[in-house]
C-alpha cells in the first residue's frame, strides 16, 4: 500500500506542475485581456487547489508512519524513531515532565 502510495505521490506531481502552468497561463491571459468572469476564476483556483491539495494529503499519508507512539521519548538517534531531520534538534531536547 505504501508502494502505491509513494507512485501516485510521485506522478501526482505531474499534474500539479501540469495545473500550475495552467492557471499562470489561464491568469497572464486574464491580465493582459482583462476578460474573465469571476466565475472562471473561482473555477480554476478551486481546480488547481484541489490538485495542490491531493498532493500534500499525499504526503501527509506517506509521512505520517514516521510518527509512531513508540517514538515518543526515544532519542532521534535511534534509527526509524522520531521526526525528519529538521525537527530532531526539539525532538531530541529533554522537556519537564507535567506529572512532577
Amino acid at each position: 500500500m505504501i508502494d502505491f502510495l509513494h507512485e501516485f505521490h510521485s506522478g501526482w506531481r505531474y499534474l500539479v506542475i501540469l495545473a500550475t502552468g495552467l492557471v499562470f497561463i489561464f491568469f497572464a491571459f486574464a491580465l493582459i485581456t482583462r476578460g474573465t468572469k469571476a466565475k472562471q476564476e473561482r473555477i480554476a483556483m478551486a481546480a488547481w487547489a484541489g490538485i495542490v491539495d491531493m498532493q500534500i494529503l499525499l504526503g501527509l499519508l506517506l509521512w505520517a508512519p514516521r510518527w509512531s507512539t513508540t517514538a515518543i521519548g526515544t532519542t532521534a538517534s535511534s534509527p526509524g524513531t522520531g521526526p525528519p531531520c529538521f525537527l530532531r534538534l526539539w525532538w531530541s531536547t529533554p522537556r519537564p515532565s507535567i506529572a512532577a
